[in-house]
């Protein structure tokens, strides 16, 4: 299906999935060229942090029938490239967790750009709703430099790079749990927000 088959009237909700298999979210686009199967770059985030994601499915809805509130869905940045590709593999982007626990999605990506480590997380379904109040919780971790220097210089030994066996420790769904703890020891520093 294509963007372009929407009535003006309606407005084009695209479901981008992740990875294979992966939780898909709900974007908006104004963009007539887009094709389920085409790879977008969309913001995630406050810090609007870029992602590369797949159109698993396109729809097409009047205002008073959108599947999520119109002033909270974000909008597709543009078509993906292949030059966009060099620059994500330049920066290190990865996912640490994409899974179902239970009755919830928890989805976790960190990219490391310019020194500095970003993690993003964002959990989706009926245990987010009953704790926050919200079906939706998404949470951020920031490292400055340093603090990412010496958390993979921690991490590192003779026979495995501190990237590799940051990715080792904190994938899963207690990644992040593990993450938190073995800051708290070593004294290792970052920004959090989540809402």
């Amino acid at each position: 299906m294509k963007t372009d088959n929407a009535k003006p009237d309606q407005l084009i909700y695209c479901s981008v999935s992740f990875s294979k298999d992966g939780y898909t979210y709900y974007y908006r686009t104004e963009d007539g060229n887009i094709e389920t199967g085409d790879k977008v770059v969309v913001p995630v985030g406050p810090d609007r942090f870029e992602r590369v994601g797949i159109v698993e499915e396109i729809e097409h809805f009047l205002p008073h029938e959108v599947p999520y509130p119109i002033d909270k869905t974000k909008f597709i940045l543009r078509k993906w490239t292949k030059e966009q590709n060099q620059d994500q593999e330049e920066s290190n982007v990865f996912i640490l967790c994409d899974k179902a626990v239970h009755s919830t999605q928890i989805h976790v990506w960190c990219e490391v750009k310019d020194g500095c480590l970003k993690i993003s997380g964002q959990d989706l379904g009926r245990d987010p709703g009953a704790f926050f109040g919200d079906n939706e919780y998404e949470y951020f971790y920031d490292f400055d430099s340093y603090n990412t220097e010496r958390l993979f210089q921690l991490l590192s030994s003779e026979d495995r790079d501190g990237v590799a066996e940051f990715r080792r420790r904190f994938s899963g769904n207690f990644g992040i749990k593990n993450l938190r703890e073995f800051c708290e020891e070593n004294k290792i520093k970052y920004r959090f927000f989540s809402f």
